[in-house]
């Protein structure tokens, strides 16, 4: 008995089920071999999770990369300034120009939050003073263990000593 079949003309847009699972369009042979390669995919737990990280990174990067010209173009863009009634109130700048100059501001205006200092005064002093706690933290506990190792030997002193005295 022989059997022949022959398939012409198959690609991966070749329909093999018309009633698709999503009901949109039909599911053709691409449709299939995709299910297939993210199955077996999901299956291997050794592979997956560092696929879907890397995916996640070149997602980000396409995301960063068309982002990209819009955030330039609004930092470039001239803008003109109006007041609540959107009437202008000042000549055009640009979203860089308004950024550089709130800058600029913070540094040099002093806060009664903060005391009188500035925000950038005040950032430096708040480090400054972690820096400083961290060092006199880590003396502390240098110290208490020199102190801890001394007491340590003075009462093991004084046992022998009471030892011997009997």
């Amino acid at each position: 008995m022989e059997i022949n079949v022959q398939v012409s003309d198959v690609d991966l847009t070749t329909v093999i089920n018309p009633d698709s699972e999503d009901g949109i369009r039909p599911w053709t042979i691409a449709d299939a071999v995709a299910y297939q390669l993210v199955e077996r995919l999901r299956s291997d737990q050794e592979l997956y999770p560092a696929l879907r990280t890397r995916v996640s990174e070149i997602r980000d990067e396409e995301i960063r990369e068309q982002i990209r010209p819009a955030i330039a173009e609004a930092l470039t863009s001239p803008l003109t300034q109006t007041n609540m009634f959107g009437e202008t109130t000042g000549k055009a700048t640009t979203l860089r120009e308004m950024i550089l100059g709130e800058v600029q501001k913070q540094m040099k205006a002093p806060t009664e939050r903060h005391g009188g200092k500035t925000v950038v005064q005040q950032i430096i002093a708040d480090e400054v003073a972690k820096a400083f706690r961290s060092v006199v933290v880590a003396e502390v506990i240098a110290a208490r263990a020199v102190v801890s190792e001394q007491i340590g030997k003075l009462v093991a002193d004084a046992v022998k000593q009471g030892l011997r005295a009997r």
